[in-house]
């Protein structure tokens, strides 16, 4: 598989990476049992799973939080080069400082508020996880994890009701969502994720923040999506992202969607891309901080696998699928590529 573009100096605002206080270096519970909850969450079953006063709890006394964000496109690190063709090879390569990798994973989605209980509102993000999976794109990883085929799949789609105090998710509401899933699946630690997807017109702020998702309110817009990792006192160390909606942009500030190629759903590819961007950033570094456990990393411009390569789209085949979505940094080739 030749690379799309290879890089060279990047000399642009890199994605931020933020790590939250509490203890770090926490060993992840791998899966747990003994659940109350119904196993009515997976697939072909659409009753909401709904979030409880013990869920509000739990993330109450979540721990170990560490994030690292994917800015909005006016932040995107690699503009510059698109007309370069200049091979410098060492200064944008990922290095592995030994943290903790997902080796194999299951992927899980989680729906939030979508009326018809599954991933419509969003495209068909199942549809995506289940081909990427297998697709010449995630063989990419096995450079930096080793991993055969079949080490990544798709789980199940979980559909979930909340109230929220207003129409901004804050920190709380996040962990009280991904408790009440991570518990009703039965999975953790670092052999699961959990995507959390937002209905179209929620923001979401940090605490104590104006680092938002607020095309609404482009002064407090930052970032499209992100991963990270949280601990819950009960269930463990879980893998997640955020995935507010996807297809916005707004002029002069920026936005999530490429503009893209005659034919391409625009919903369906901004989303894809942007899932593609946190589920590999998540296999090659779950618990993105710089405490001496980051996993693939590039410290020089504090970028991840899919940082590097989000201003390079092109079409690529996932499934029997043509899609426009970004492309994923490749030591082996030391640029941008779509495929090992």
């Amino acid at each position: 598989m030749k690379p799309w573009i290879r890089l060279g100096v990047l000399c642009a605002v890199a994605a931020v990476l933020a790590a939250c206080s509490g203890n770090q270096n926490v060993v992840p519970a791998s899966t747990f049992g003994g659940s109350s909850r119904s196993s009515a969450t997976h697939i072909g079953v659409t009753a909401p799973l709904r979030v409880t006063a013990a869920d509000r709890a739990a993330a109450g006394g979540a721990h170990a939080f560490s994030y690292h964000l994917f800015p909005i496109s006016s932040h995107w690190g690699a503009h510059a080069l698109r007309a370069s063709k200049t091979s410098v090879f060492h200064p944008s390569d990922l290095n592995d400082f030994g943290g903790p990798l997902m080796k194999s994973a299951v992927e899980h989605d989680v729906y939030v508020n979508c009326k018809s209980n599954d991933g419509k509102c969003w495209g068909d993000p199942e549809g995506f996880l289940r081909n990427v999976t297998g697709s010449n794109l995630v063989k990419l990883l096995g450079q930096y994890t080793k991993a055969g085929a079949g080490a990544y799949t798709f789980g199940e789609g979980t559909p979930v009701s909340y109230t929220a105090y207003s129409k901004i998710y804050y920190d709380s509401d996040l962990f009280s969502i991904l408790h009440a899933a991570a518990l009703a699946v039965g999975a953790s630690g670092y052999s699961n994720e959990y995507h959390l997807f937002l209905p179209k017109g929620t923001d979401t702020c940090f605490d104590g923040t104006t680092i938002c998702y607020s095309p609404d309110n482009p002064s407090t817009w930052y970032f499209c999506a992100y991963h990270g990792e949280v601990t819950f006192n009960d269930v463990g160390t879980v893998v997640f992202s955020v995935e507010p909606y996807q297809n916005v942009s707004v002029k002069n500030v920026g936005g999530c969607v490429y503009p893209l190629p005659k034919g391409f759903n625009p919903l369906v590819n901004s989303t894809d891309s942007t899932l593609a961007h946190e589920m590999f950033e998540s296999i090659t570094d779950p618990n993105p901080n710089t405490f001496g456990t980051l996993g693939w990393y590039n410290l020089a411009y504090n970028m991840e696998i899919g940082d590097l390569c989000d201003a390079f789209p092109m079409v690529q085949k996932v499934g029997t699928k043509k899609l426009y979505i970004q492309t994923m940094y490749s030591n082996k080739y030391h640029g941008c590529a779509n495929g090992p």
